[in-house]
């Protein structure tokens, strides 16, 4: 019986630290990507954030409702936005807002951002204005002081 116990805490912790690990691994691809998109490799950025998409796509069918999901998808837009699939940025950026998490002010933001590329400036505006009200409200709830461009809020 304890030896089963243990088998059975053993995989569910194998478990944790290998969804922890595809999405540090994401995370460094799309560093990687950034750092390629950003010295005119295009062809290698695509490569990188194509993965990323795989990675975390893959972690969010494995567990959808995982402590980590939102943080897979926010990454997933990323690379999605990156890589110019818009729509599927957005449906998954949308979906990270909604679980509203510590990532969903992240989420808004780069939300913003496909909407920009879509052509709704007024609704990109409206989505960053939403996420820095929510940022500063959270410090104020916390006691923090903000700095939003070299003023000093609350």
């Amino acid at each position: 019986m304890r030896s089963q116990f243990i088998v059975v805490l053993v995989s569910i912790l194998a478990a944790a630290c290998s969804y922890q690990n595809v999405l540090h691994n994401a995370n460094n691809l799309f560093l990687r990507g950034e750092s390629a998109r950003l010295s005119g490799r295009d062809s290698l950025a695509s490569e990188r954030y194509t993965e990323v998409v795989r990675k975390t796509g893959e972690a969010l069918r494995d567990r959808p409702q995982g402590e980590w999901a939102n943080e897979a998808l926010v990454l997933h837009g990323r690379a999605r936005l990156r890589l110019g699939e818009l729509r599927e940025a957005q449906a998954a950026l949308a979906d990270a807002v909604r679980l509203n998490s510590p990532e969903s002010d992240e989420a808004r933001v780069y939300l913003a951002a496909v909407k920009a590329e879509i052509g709704d400036v007024s609704s990109a505006l409206a989505g960053v204005n939403r996420a820095c009200l929510l940022y500063t409200s959270d410090a104020a709830d916390e006691g923090l002081g903000v700095d939003l461009g070299g003023r000093r809020i609350i």
